[in-house]
């Protein structure tokens, strides 16, 4: 009986020391697993950053700094829109800078709209001017100058319009003037 009550004790205490120690071995197993993940992973992101820095050392070899190449890009700014009514005809001077453009046609494009942002039409058509221009240099100032007669505008009691300045370049058919610059005006078509 002695023995038996032994056996049975032993038994026990060796049941409980051996899930009291596994949780240990699995928990020394998952740290080390879980330190050669951590490795792995620093050794990723260590090899992340050498070829983003490659990648921007062969961008900037093949095109230069990035903001070098933004500086080169064609775009323009309008500085000044004028518009004043002679008698029955509208004058409008436009002064803008362009850049990158030197030598390259573009055109200065005119959307009419009435005050309430609808397109003003003529024939069932929006009406737009479109006058071109050819910079000289490399970093330009121009004037462009318009002018319509009431009939152009087709407009027959006095109101208030609007009209929306663009910058087009006709090589890569985009506007270079990336806002819609808008001016409101009033015409009367029976002034004087």
């Amino acid at each position: 009986m002695f023995t038996t009550i032994n056996y049975r004790k032993a038994l026990s205490v060796l049941i409980c020391v051996t899930f009291s120690i596994l949780p240990i071995i699995s928990c020394n197993e998952g740290s080390n697993e879980l330190e050669k993940a951590r490795k792995r992973a620093q050794t990723a992101e260590t090899e992340l950053k050498r070829v983003k820095e490659e990648l921007k050392r062969v961008k900037e070899e093949r095109y230069g700094n990035i903001s070098d190449l933004i500086s080169k890009l064609p775009r323009a700014f309008i500085n000044n829109v004028q518009i004043e009514q002679k008698k029955k005809n509208v004058h409008i001077t436009i002064n803008f800078d362009i850049y990158n453009r030197k030598g390259i046609e573009g055109s200065v494009i005119l959307y009419f709209y009435r005050q309430d942002g609808t397109k003003l039409l003529k024939n069932n058509k929006q009406i737009i001017i479109k006058e071109k221009f050819t910079p000289k240099r490399v970093e330009d100032t121009l004037t462009e100058e318009f002018t319509l007669s009431g009939d152009d505008l087709s407009v027959k009691q006095p109101r208030t319009l609007q009209v929306s300045v663009r910058i087009y370049d006709e090589p890569t058919e985009s506007y270079l003037n990336k806002e819609r610059q808008i001016q409101t005006f009033f015409y009367d078509p029976f002034k004087k």
